[in-house]
């Protein structure tokens, strides 16, 4: 298929993108991409997004008004260092949504500005699936954010990606501060704190997460803050909650069955990653 074909072909499709209205440059830019199988088309062996990691699956393609292309990323899928590891699945008629983090695809070269952009999604090597195009929209720091950066984020090193950063067992202890809701970096440095954080997952008072779904831009981030809460919940053991929380994400947003799937058979994300407080003083 051509490069610059829409995805409408094989039975799979991006079908939304969803943004923050603005994003401020040198931080995190998370973005929400759902993709789609037709009724009457599994696929397996695809890599899936998340909140940590691309996963060598999505890409992205960015004009500046004048139709000069800024950028033209395509996703090369990394080879698999156990060939016997199962990759992901995507049912009939089932989707998948992935919140991650597009820092790394946008050009230092990208200035303040608005952009024409397209996501795309690779299936496998050289399978490719474009999104609508939308609009992306880029301001350069407060010095309030500036401030936050310096404060929040010291060890990050400008040359570590953003979801290196978060996942990435720090040697100090992590930021354990309040957040201010307009926070560019409030979701990583959320994961950060249950991640490396002193205190265990059911030690963790899921109201911490609200922040998530406070401020601007808010509801990008609903449905995640429903899982991760409900994570929590259930290593507190506290039943009711968890599925109240697992009812608000069945009802609202079924590219996160997968994940209640992956809970309800005892996995979780925030277990995976967690590996306790920092290594050193």
């Amino acid at each position: 298929m051509p490069l610059d074909s829409p995805s409408t072909s094989a039975g799979l499709q991006v079908a939304s993108v969803e943004t923050h209205r603005e994003y401020v440059r040198g931080f995190p830019a998370y973005a929400a991409v759902t993709i789609a199988a037709a009724a009457e088309a599994p696929f397996s062996g695809l890599r899936f997004a998340d909140l940590v990691d691309l996963s060598s699956s999505i890409g992205i393609e960015i004009k500046r008004s004048d139709g000069k292309m800024l950028a033209h990323k395509l996703p090369v899928p990394r080879m698999e260092e156990n060939p016997e590891r199962v990759r992901g699945i995507l049912h009939e008629g089932e989707s998948r949504r992935m919140l991650t983090d597009i820092s790394q695809l946008i050009p230092p070269s990208a200035t303040e500005g608005e952009y024409d952009a397209r996501i795309v999604y690779a299936a496998a090597r050289g399978e490719f699936y474009w999104s609508q195009p939308f609009r992306l929209k880029l301001r350069n720091p407060t010095a309030v954010e500036t401030q936050w950066l310096s404060s929040q984020a010291p060890d990050r090193n400008k040359a570590l990606e953003w979801t290196d950063w978060t996942y990435t067992r720090p040697k100090y202890p992590v930021y354990l501060g309040e957040i201010n809701p307009e926070n560019p970096l409030k979701l990583n440095l959320l994961l950060r704190r249950l991640f490396f954080g002193p205190d265990s997952l059911e030690q963790v008072n899921p109201d911490i997460l609200n922040v998530l779904v406070a401020g601007n831009d808010s509801k990008l981030y609903e449905p995640e803050t429903w899982a991760l809460k409900a994570e929590l919940y259930r290593a507190r053991g506290d039943q009711p909650k968890y599925q109240e929380c697992v009812q608000n994400i069945t009802k609202r947003t079924s590219g996160l069955a997968w994940w209640i799937r992956m809970m309800d058979a005892g996995g979780s994300l925030l277990s995976t990653f967690r590996l306790g407080p920092a290594s050193g003083r």
